[in-house]
């Protein structure tokens, strides 16, 4: 019996203990639990309070009792919190206290209903990568909504910006604002240059640079940081949702070097969430010729568009001069606005009613021909409004004829046959005056707004063009990422005398769209800057000849004439490769292994281009006394067109100073490659 009792005590001693055991287990459980994902990189961690999320370059704290999102970099320095809340133009919040917060975590991805009383009125997804974080919103539109909305704002709270130093857009000019903003339309801050600029916003704080950008369109004319929140201009009343959730485009946050890198790095993860927009069309050899157009010397002749010398006789006069003064160079002619005779139709007026015979003729001499297309505007009596496409003055990208309107129009402008102009592509001017989401009319609102309605136009010219003409030339000015697949060429565009301007677009664009080929405007071109632009503009794109003898400071120096036309001559050499920026002046091309093919250097002072890994031809566009930099060779001789040797300064680490140098004039660089043995 004394055997049984202690064994009965024992055994009941171990029930206790396994229950005490298990039931610390299950709190523990209850107020810590741990997934981890090897492949991605971070960890996530959550108790009964708090869910940790722990990856490379960023970590996450989010208070579960309040719906609020806390960032810090890999050294545990604070980038901001921010609210896990969407907030209406002229409507509040639902208060937090009547919230509720319901919370799941599956896999690397960490889910938030928002409740009030029985009702779902919003919903979160946070996916969580090594690099980035996602966050996708839905939620409920009140009634009487105003338009637009803010993203992470909850009544006054939004970002906490206490400890951030400097914004960034990357829309031209006004790079720098404390409201970055990327917007398609002109009227509103006269950003006109690129239509749209990539949807991603940069922010400097302690911690170092973080971005958010918009992985997928929005029905929104603008994105914008406001009132320390994300907004975007939804025109309620059009989109009329009802009492479904309505989900917003996914948000990705990045952590970055630089506001520019940001870029990159938003174009990356827009590429790999559609993974269509990283496939680029091998480009036609042709689309690399020097373009031509009379766009600067009707400025200097103050020729407008509508002017009656503006016609067939003058553009054939115009090209022959330049065709006698650039020999042996076959370019790309662009027809500037207005050949035709209503802005939507594709018939040309009567001062180029002979405007096929005209691109016949440009064609036995050597060259394709653009036919510039204005976007938007339609006017009394064009095809556009007798097909009543038209909302006023605009065009109607969502009627349901519209995309029968555009292959009209492209078989017109490209087709070979009767009656067609037989063009080799379209240059898409003026994407900024679509229209207005607040008043326009609508056939079919679920075919795009503001940002869609862009890319809808867009992709309609491109896909009909390539039907009619498999190797058209499409240019446009659309840099966002979403928009790669549907141009072949973006416009650098003209800033007067600021030669930076172009070159900072340039970058931008390098980074956004980093296989497009780029118009290096110069309609508005000065001497003083000419070779500058040249220079770097024949490495990162296609040069542009606009002029005659004049440019808009004066005649063009004989030096500046002779440096241009070898520019364009030598880059007639220039191999297909990798662009990287390494400095304002200085453009590479490199191939997979990162060895320089060609190269605008140091502050712009010329150009080389390496023909083979023992030689390169350098053509001195501005500094006599030029440095050069060669870390992978060493520079042997430097050599005139006459076989005359110049002398050279090795200064060490690769560089050398050239001396008495003269500008417009072409060298032969000899080399050895580094650790080669010299006997």
């Amino acid at each position: 019996m004394k055997i049984f009792r202690f064994a009965s005590h024992w055994v009941g001693g171990r029930k206790f203990l396994f229950v005490l055991l298990f039931f610390i287990f299950f709190i523990s459980c209850q107020n810590r639990s741990v997934i981890y994902n090897k492949i991605n990189g971070y960890t996530i961690t959550e108790n009964h309070n708090f869910i940790l999320v722990k990856a490379r370059l960023y970590s996450l704290s989010i208070d579960k009792t309040n719906a609020v999102v806390s960032m810090k970099n890999n050294e545990d320095v604070d980038y901001c919190s921010f609210p896990l809340s969407v907030q209406f133009a002229g409507i509040n919040s639902v208060d937090t206290l009547s919230c509720k917060y319901e919370w799941k975590l599956k896999s690397k991805t960490i889910h938030m209903n928002k409740v009030v009383g029985d009702s779902l009125i919003q919903k979160y997804k946070i996916l969580c990568f090594d690099n980035h974080f996602v966050i996708e919103i839905a939620s409920i539109i009140p009634d009487r909504v105003r338009d637009g909305v803010f993203l992470f704002k909850n009544i006054d709270q939004g970002f906490d910006t206490s400890n951030w130093e400097q914004y960034f857009s990357p829309e031209p000019d006004n790079y720098f604002s404390t409201t970055p903003t990327v917007d398609v339309r002109v009227d509103s801050d006269q950003q006109w240059k690129f239509t749209p600029a990539p949807l991603n916003l940069s922010f400097l704080t302690s911690a170092g640079w973080f971005s958010t950008g918009l992985t997928e369109l929005a029905d929104a004319s603008l994105f914008s940081f406001r009132q320390n929140a994300l907004f975007l201009n939804y025109p309620w009343n059009k989109l009329s949702p009802e009492n479904n959730l309505f989900n917003f485009p996914p948000l990705v946050f990045t952590f970055n070097e630089n506001p520019w890198e940001s870029i990159q790095d938003f174009r990356k993860i827009v590429f790999k969430t559609n993974k269509h927009l990283a496939r680029k069309e091998k480009d036609q050899l042709w689309w690399r010729q020097p373009i031509l157009s009379a766009k600067g010397e009707q400025i200097i002749q103050n020729i407008t568009g509508t002017d009656s010398l503006y016609n067939s006789d003058w553009i054939k006069d115009y090209f022959n001069k330049q065709k006698k003064q650039f020999k042996n160079i076959n370019f790309t002619f662009i027809l500037e606005d207005k050949w035709s005779q209503f802005y939507g139709d594709p018939a040309p007026n009567k001062r180029f009613e002979n405007l096929r015979k005209m691109i016949d003729w440009i064609h036995e001499n050597g060259s394709k021909v653009i036919l510039t297309w204005k976007a938007w505007k339609v006017e009394h009596n064009s095809l556009a409004i007798n097909l009543r496409l038209n909302d006023g003055e605009h065009i109607d990208a969502t009627h349901p004829n519209f995309d029968s309107y555009v292959d009209s129009c492209c078989k017109i402008l490209l087709g070979s046959g009767k009656n067609q102009l037989n063009a080799d592509g379209l240059q898409i001017n003026d994407l900024f005056l679509v229209r207005d989401p607040n008043s326009a009319h609508y056939s079919d609102v679920s075919k795009g707004i503001g940002f869609k309605e862009v890319f809808l136009y867009l992709e309609s010219f491109y896909r009909h063009a390539k039907k009619y003409k498999l190797d058209a030339l499409i240019l446009s000015t659309a840099i966002d990422p979403h928009f790669s697949t549907i141009q072949d060429m973006v416009r650098i565009n003209d800033d007067w005398d600021n030669k930076l301007r172009r070159e900072k677009r340039a970058r931008i664009i390098t980074q956004a769209l980093p296989n497009m080929l780029i118009c290096g405007d110069a309609a508005a071109m000065y001497n003083k800057i000419a070779p500058y632009h040249y220079a770097i503009s024949s490495i990162y794109g296609i040069p542009a000849i606009h002029y005659l003898n004049n440019f808009q400071d004066g005649a063009i120096s004989a030096e500046n004439k002779t440096c241009i036309s070898k520019i364009l001559k030598l880059s007639e050499q220039k191999q297909q490769g990798i662009l990287r920026f390494v400095d304002y002046g200085n453009w590479q091309i490199i191939d997979k292994n990162e060895n320089v093919l060609a190269e605008s250097t140091p502050k712009g002072d010329g150009i080389l281009f390496f023909t083979s890994t023992k030689k390169a031809n350098f053509l001195c566009v501005n500094n006599k006394n030029p440095h050069l930099i060669f870390d992978k060779y060493i520079l042997l001789a430097v050599k005139d067109e006459n076989g005359i040797k110049y002398p050279f300064k090795d200064l060490g680490q690769g560089i050398y100073k050239l001396t008495n140098l003269k500008k417009g004039e072409e060298y032969q660089l000899n080399f050895i490659r580094r650790g080669t043995f010299q006997p």
